[in-house]
């Protein structure tokens, strides 16, 4: 009962101590999220729409509908959009007009020309893919005291695939001289990237001492986030053309992949049970995220809905594993969830900075505290109790305890065990070693002693040297084997 209690205990501590974890990991996410995003003084919520050009920059849009960003439709031609900020701009510092995504766009303030990302056109052949983020300085001379608008001809032909959105970002900000994305956002990622390649190596070591060969799953998946957030920060280093933005993407979604299906086939393996059942919740899993993926338009969602089914998928399997058989696996299935969790209520964030942090901070909890929940500590397989000893016409089964020393007697072996009993065995003495513990090591060409049942090492004159066993028996010993034997005994 004390034991049963003490185990609870150390499992409720351990168990305080992953929550504690994840609740500063999120902390931080939060508060450095706040930090390092752009101050922002007016961003596009809803915009004037059109697929015409107005007849003059400068009049009202009467053929114009209203939309949210969201709603803007996928371009298969050129469109026109205009956007009046909802506040008065401050004339006191050098402002800009800020936008992201997979468009190319003439950007005008207050009806002039301020700045290009790439060259929009009515087909594929006449636009120029823009660079991914775009920044451009508003002449101050432009900004009125009210009745400020911004203006984009822009068009779409170069995504590659169907965005869920065509502006990530439109908005006004304080001037800086660097369109694309701070470096600092992708502090997370840059921070932990050496903590992640410090997990792998930390899990092939230990998956190999241990000899589990289940651990590879978990260095695949770690891998694969690693994979995801080199293509990630890519964004911050590279101001690259949006054409090239479907295949920076695919590699996260990819690296995400990995990471799920990883952590579930090794969620399965640690807490195994029969194939049928393996098979359907791995495959079941896999074809839900598959689903998912080809349900969704834009790459974050799909990112963040494969995170969530897969993680998700072995995080519920390490409670279900929890509550009937090892309590152990609710460990792992705290950061699991979490995870998965955060990826649904915050897919942006998980998916930008989040998902390495928390993976890097959990699962370094977990491999560093109570690395045997990832990889358990070998089982140590049972001990024979008994030795074949093959005779002319029979087979004897001696106790392997009552063994003392073995002695080479030409083709045959002389077993020498307790109460001075003799059994000469028909093998060779390497064959018959091969058939005991550990505990038996040869110490001569033609002996061999149980080191439990010796009591000292001799040394004398001439380098020679014996051992004496319990029963006052001596046996002699060579000397390439004195290291040896002394090592351990």
């Amino acid at each position: 009962m004390a034991d049963e209690l003490l185990i609870a205990k150390n499992l409720f501590v351990r168990f305080v101590e992953a929550c504690v974890v994840l609740l500063v990991a999120i902390a931080f996410l939060a508060l450095t999220g706040q930090s390092v995003t752009p101050r922002v003084i007016d961003s596009a919520v809803a915009v004037e729409y059109r697929t015409t050009a107005p007849l003059d920059l400068q009049s009202a849009w009467g053929e114009a509908e209203t939309l949210g960003l969201v709603d803007l439709p996928h371009l298969q031609t050129d469109a026109w959009l205009r956007w009046s900020p909802a506040r008065d701009l401050p004339r006191d510092r050098p402002l800009a007009v800020q936008m992201g995504g997979p468009f190319s766009a003439d950007v005008y303030f207050n009806g002039v020309l301020i700045g290009s990302k790439g060259v929009p056109g009515p087909t594929p052949d006449h636009e120029q893919a823009g660079e991914i983020d775009g920044l451009f300085a508003i002449p101050s001379g432009l900004i009125g005291e009210e009745g400020n608008w911004v203006m984009l001809h822009y068009s779409s032909h170069h995504a590659g695939y169907q965005p869920a959105i065509v502006f990530q970002t439109l908005s006004i900000l304080p001037y800086r001289d660097d369109a694309r994305r701070p470096l600092r956002y992708y502090a997370p990622i840059i921070l932990v990237a050496g903590a992640l390649a410090g997990l792998i190596l930390l899990a092939a070591h230990l998956s190999r001492a241990r000899k589990f060969p289940v651990g590879q799953w978990l260095i695949i998946a770690l891998t694969g986030l690693l994979i995801a957030g080199g293509a990630e920060i890519s964004r911050a280093l590279i101001n690259y053309p949006y054409d090239w933005h479907q295949p920076r993407q695919a590699i996260q979604l990819t690296g995400f992949f990995v990471f799920g299906a990883g952590l579930l086939r090794h969620g399965l393996l640690r807490w195994s049970a029969s194939v049928k059942v393996l098979h359907l919740v791995f495959w079941g899993a896999i074809l839900l995220a598959a689903i998912g993926v080809s349900a969704s338009s834009g790459y974050d969602a799909r990112s963040s809905n494969t995170i969530g089914i897969l993680v998700g998928a072995a995080g519920l399997w390490s409670v279900w594993t929890g509550v009937r058989t090892d309590r152990l696996a609710l460990l792992l299935a705290l950061p699991l969830v979490a995870i998965a969790v955060y990826s649904q209520i915050s897919p942006g964030d998980l998916l930008d900075r989040g998902a390495y942090l928390l993976a890097s901070i959990l699962f370094g909890h977990a491999l560093l505290r109570h690395d045997f929940v990832l990889v358990p500590l070998p089982v140590e397989a049972a001990k024979p109790k008994t030795l074949a000893v093959t005779e002319t016409g029979r087979t004897r089964f001696l106790p392997i305890d009552a063994i003392l020393f073995l002695k080479a007697a030409g083709n045959y072996t002389e077993i020498h065990s307790v109460n001075d009993a003799v059994t000469l065995d028909g093998r060779g003495l390497s064959q018959v070693l091969n058939h005991l513990p550990e505990t038996f090591q040869r110490v001569h060409r033609s002996w061999a002693v149980n080191l439990d049942a010796v009591e000292a090492l001799h040394s004398h004159e001439g380098s020679r040297y014996e051992v004496s066993l319990t029963v006052g028996r001596q046996i002699p010993v060579g000397r390439k084997h004195v290291r040896t034997l002394r090592a351990r005994l």
